[in-house]
């Protein structure tokens, strides 16, 4: 396993981080990838050259600097995944909770005070 570190000038928010991963999908050589975007870094863990890489990161015209590529033992990228899995569920729940809330709100809203009124 090849890990290979690229610099990308032009990284600065996870909209970038989020249009790399989408060029990068179709490549099956790729085990996976770790962004820091503060240091505008992309470590790449893939077989073979990155030479493919490269050339499709190139043309995301994102200024794109190969670094180094290092041999790297690292197999197990799926140790946040768990994590990340009910952290999107614990949203999902919360955000539906809101959901029901104001639908019943927008339901019972229009009769305020309608039931109070005396004669």
């Amino acid at each position: 396993m090849n890990k290979t570190t690229f610099q990308i000038s032009k990284m600065d928010c996870p909209a970038e981080e989020n249009i790399i991963k989408m060029k990068l999908s179709g490549f099956t050589e790729i085990a996976a990838l770790a962004f820091d975007v503060p240091n505008r870094l992309v470590v790449i863990y893939h077989s073979g050259n990155h030479d493919e890489i490269l050339k499709a990161l190139d043309s995301l015209d994102f200024d794109t600097t190969f670094i180094a590529t290092e041999t790297s033992n690292d197999v197990n990228f799926n140790t946040n995944s768990k994590q990340q899995k009910r952290l999107l569920q614990q949203v999902f729940i919360h955000q539906f909770f809101l959901f029901c809330i104001g639908t019943i709100n927008g339901i019972f809203i229009p009769f305020h005070g309608t039931f109070s009124r005396r004669p």
